[in-house]
């Protein structure tokens, strides 16, 4: 029985692991662009189509995980699972499906990062990759389109706040996305010693985003790119951009409509998190003064997920708990850093986890998870082509 389930595994999964995450691939962007439409055109969004799909691939990750019988990634998930009970055992109020719906939210890029560490045995021909640039790049022609047409389905906001990010639906999601895009280029720039016009086609459309944690991302970008030119005149134009950034961040939350009346009203801070410092001070914070315990500070616990802060990191300690955040923290990165560290996937790191602290729901967005298996898989192309 077990040699025909390995048989079967080698035979339909592995052979075929490229396709399958591609398709998982197309189904989430599907849900995404389906998603802005029904709340932009019609004012409602399609949980259920959401919560179908992605349960049915949840589902799917977990039953080859237990074919694969990996015993040690079952145990470690195991252990995950059980922080999660204690904290929620532990409230008054803990257990309900909305709980539950949030635990499995945050288990998938853990199953989706086993499922391709398992299963992708070859990255010599990679649909998978082709497939995010084609998503990447039409996502990016919408944005320029957006902006050409003043096209309301592909803004940001809908609010007078500028930005356009395509037929993604979360704000977020795009700054995540468009990181992960840039970051995907660089790699391929250092392994064809070339910058192509995708490139540039996206380093567009992610100045046109309009997200503050873009617009950091960019900044570091370009840092980066004057480090990288072989001229004697890096620290002027380190300089020069330094002074570009500070004029332009003082114009931004001073001067500018938007965040000026957020700074003169709820300070600087206020400003720069979007708000998001006042919701964990008026919302999370009193939750955990009065509803937890010794055991919740250490395993986590919520009733209503809705308090939570919406900055990535402090979210997980409010589901974890200390012991569960660095448990859950030490396994994302483990199952996904098996590649050489380097100077560009180094400060993609450190990019991102800033990025994750100060913007919210990047471990809860399935289709991140899928983003960043891009980047590993071009990463681990460029280290083969080496």
């Amino acid at each position: 029985m077990s040699h025909n389930v390995s048989l079967f595994i080698d035979k339909h999964i592995s052979k075929n692991s490229d396709y399958i995450l591609s398709l998982i691939l197309i189904l989430f962007f599907f849900v995404e662009f389906y998603s802005k439409i029904c709340e932009i055109q019609f004012n409602f969004y399609p949980f259920q189509l959401s919560r179908i799909i992605k349960g049915i691939i949840t589902v799917f990750l977990l039953v080859m995980l237990f074919l694969s019988k990996n015993y040690k990634q079952i145990l470690i998930l195991g252990l995950i699972t059980s922080v999660f009970c204690i904290g929620q055992f532990s409230l008054d109020e803990g257990y309900s499906s909305d709980a539950i719906m949030v635990f499995f939210r945050y288990l998938f890029p853990l199953l989706l990062f086993l499922f391709y560490n398992s299963f992708r045995t070859s990255i010599s021909t990679s649909y998978f990759t082709k497939i995010f640039e084609f998503i990447v790049l039409l996502n990016s022609a919408l944005i320029i389109i957006g902006l050409l047409f003043n096209i309301k389905l592909f803004e940001t906001y809908n609010f007078s706040r500028f930005g356009y990010n395509g037929l993604i639906y979360a704000s977020a999601t795009s700054s995540y996305l468009y990181l992960i895009a840039l970051f995907y280029f660089v790699v391929k720039w250092h392994t064809q010693n070339r910058l192509d016009l995708k490139f540039f086609i996206i380093l567009i459309a992610a100045c046109l985003i309009g997200t503050k944690s873009i617009y950091i991302t960019l900044i570091m970008f370009l840092f980066y790119f004057i480090f990288k030119l072989k001229t004697k005149y890096k620290m002027l134009l380190s300089a020069l951009l330094a002074l570009i950034t500070a004029f332009s961040a003082y114009f931004l939350i001073f001067e500018s409509e938007t965040f000026s009346k957020i700074t003169s009203k709820n300070g600087i801070l206020t400003a720069i998190l979007s708000y998001r410092n006042e919701i964990f001070t008026n919302n999370m914070l009193p939750f955990i003064s009065n509803e937890w315990n010794f055991v919740n500070y250490l395993f986590g616990g919520f009733s209503d997920f809705e308090l939570r802060s919406q900055m990535g990191l402090i979210d997980l300690y409010f589901v974890f708990g200390g012991i569960g955040c660095i448990l859950y923290l030490w396994y994302y990165f483990k199952l996904y850093i098996t590649f050489k560290l380097t100077i560009v996937t180094r400060l993609f790191l450190i990019i991102l986890i800033f990025m994750i602290f100060i913007s919210g729901n990047f471990f809860l967005y399935s289709i991140t998870s899928l983003f960043l298996i891009a980047y590993k898989e071009n990463v681990l192309s460029a280290i083969v082509k080496k």
